[in-house]
C-alpha cells in the first residue's frame, strides 16, 4: 500500500511480496501518508470504498490449510462491523470469512462450513479506540483460531473439525451482500480509517512471529 496514490487502475495495489495478489481501488480508496510504514490505504466508508483483490475463482486463504492475516488498522470510527479482510460471498454455507472489528473488539467471522456451523472468536475485552495505531492478527492452525493484538494473543478457539472456507474473491475493506459475486454491487460493512501493511501467510505465523512483525515498528 505504499504507492504515491490509487486512482482505479486495474492491479494498481502492488503485492509487495511478487506473488501476483494485487489489487485495485474502488470508489475512490487511496493512500495516506499517514502510516507506519510509507503509506497506508485510507478508507471512507460513507463512500463505500475499499480494494478488490481481483481473484474470482481463487481465495487467497486455503480452504483447508493453515493462514495468517496480520494488518496495521488506525480506525477513525468503532461501532457495528468494520471490515478489514474478507473473504466472502453472502450465502449460508459457504465458508464465508471475515476479519474485522465488531464494536470496539476485534473478530474472525467464520460462516457455516457443513458440518461446521457459525464461529465468531472476538477479542472479549480489548477495547479499541480511534486514531491509534492497533496490530491486529488472525491465525488458523487446524482447527484451532487464534487474534492477536500488538503482539500479544487475546483468543484461542478450537472447534471439532476443519472448516471449509469459501475459495472465492478477496476484499479489502469491505464485504458484499451479494449472494453469486464478491465484487460489491450492494455491500456492507466497510472499513472507515487507514489499513497497513496487510500481509497474507500460507501458515500459521507462531506467537513469537507475530511478535517480531509487531516489533518490526
Amino acid at each position: 500500500m505504499d504507492e504515491a496514490s490509487w486512482d482505479g487502475t486495474a492491479g494498481e495495489v502492488i503485492d509487495a511480496t511478487g506473488n501476483g495478489n494485487n489489487g485495485t481501488s474502488v470508489n475512490g480508496a487511496n493512500t495516506s501518508a499517514t502510516a507506519v510504514f510509507g503509506r497506508a490505504g485510507s478508507f471512507v466508508s460513507a463512500s463505500s470504498q475499499y480494494v478488490d483483490m481481483g481473484n474470482d475463482n481463487d481465495g487467497i486463504l486455503s480452504a483447508t490449510g493453515d493462514w495468517t492475516i496480520s494488518a496495521w488498522i488506525n480506525a477513525n470510527v468503532v461501532g457495528g462491523d468494520k471490515t478489514i479482510f474478507a473473504q466472502y460471498v453472502a450465502v449460508a454455507g459457504n465458508g464465508r470469512m471475515v476479519f474485522r472489528l465488531s464494536g470496539d473488539e476485534l473478530s474472525l467471522f467464520l460462516g457455516d462450513s457443513t458440518p461446521l456451523g457459525n464461529l465468531t472468536p472476538t477479542t472479549s475485552g480489548v477495547d479499541i479506540q480511534t486514531g491509534i495505531w492497533y496490530q491486529v492478527v488472525a491465525i488458523r492452525n487446524g482447527n484451532t483460531y487464534k487474534l492477536f493484538v500488538n503482539g500479544v494473543i487475546k483468543n484461542t478457539t478450537a472447534e471439532g473439525g476443519i472448516r471449509n472456507i469459501l475459495q472465492e474473491g478477496n476484499l479489502i475493506g469491505g464485504r458484499t451482500l451479494s449472494g453469486t459475486d464478491y465484487k460489491i454491487s450492494t455491500g456492507a460493512d466497510f472499513f472507515n480509517g487507514l489499513i497497513d501493511d496487510i500481509r497474507i501467510y500460507d501458515y500459521a505465523l507462531t506467537a513469537n512471529q507475530v511478535r517480531q512483525i509487531y516489533n518490526e515498528t
